[in-house]
């Protein structure tokens, strides 16, 4: 499914992805315009973030160095089988996996990126709109259990059904499911 997604928004993507999800700053300089805007849709109260955020520096601060100091090994998966690619535009389901720095709980939650792409030669993001639709915490003993299938899931480029076939069936869980399906 990604050969219909361009090579510079897909190389876009796979930088931000590493950038927030390996806590390196440094890459966001590759992904956003100095002049981007984040925009984060909450559709759940089991984590919070600003509604709006300009500028590269601002924007680096939140997905990344302020992410990072609360959560650690995360792993952010993009749907092979969602996206939708519009010239500057681009539109995929995502799924991520974290666990919480200060009590080791697992945060496991979805929802949709919107990319808009500035039309000129510097192909970086002129706005980033994350919607977060569900954000399910699991107790930390659930950490070996949800970190061990991981490893067998594609990374940051993931099929459905893989990512179904990860996602335990547990009832505080199924909200993700219905989600994906």
């Amino acid at each position: 499914m990604l050969d219909g997604i361009t090579k510079t928004h897909k190389a876009l993507v796979r930088n931000y992805i590493h950038a927030k999800d390996e806590n390196r700053p440094h890459l966001m300089k590759n992904v956003f315009s100095d002049s981007a805007i984040l925009k984060m849709e909450l559709k759940t109260e089991n984590i919070s973030f600003p509604s709006e955020v300009v500028g590269l520096d601002a924007i680096t601060d939140v997905l990344v160095r302020n992410f990072s100091g609360s959560y650690e090994n995360v792993y952010t998966y993009c749907l092979t089988d969602s996206l939708e690619d519009y010239d500057q535009e681009l539109f995929c389901k995502w799924l991520v996996v974290m666990n919480d720095k200060e009590n080791g709980d697992v945060r496991i939650g979805c929802g949709r990126y919107h990319w808009h792409f500035v039309g000129d030669s510097s192909s970086r993001v002129s706005q980033l709109i994350i919607s977060i639709e569900h954000m399910a915490v699991l107790p930390a003993e659930t950490q070996s259990l949800m970190f061990a299938g991981l490893s067998r899931l594609p990374y940051p480029w993931c099929d459905l059904n893989s990512v179904l076939e990860f996602i335990p069936l547990s009832i505080s869980l199924k909200p993700l499911r219905e989600f994906f399906r």
